[in-house]
């Protein structure tokens, strides 16, 4: 069953700096202008879950930053992992 707690003091909104249609659930960054886009390798500084699918760069997209989000994951996990 898939959680999430979305109130507006737990969601920020920034500018998407790439199409993120496909990242929606997703841990997101701020690139170097501000603009949120996907976190792509092990160990990046992720602002956030993306809860928005903004279709280009400029699109305002909703980043939850706090409480209990409903997330994606691109591989396996095993309980316990850290």
């Amino acid at each position: 069953m898939a959680t999430e707690q979305l109130a507006a003091y737990n969601t920020i909104t920034v500018p998407a700096g790439a199409d993120l249609s496909t990242l929606q659930w997703r841990f997101v960054k701020l690139n170097s202008s501000g603009q949120a886009v996907g976190c792509t390798s092990n160990g990046e500084q992720g602002i956030g879950v993306n809860t928005g699918n903004p279709s280009a760069a400029g699109y305002a997209t909703p980043v939850q930053i706090g409480g209990v989000a409903k997330v994606q994951l691109g591989g396996s996990v095993t309980a316990g992992d850290i």
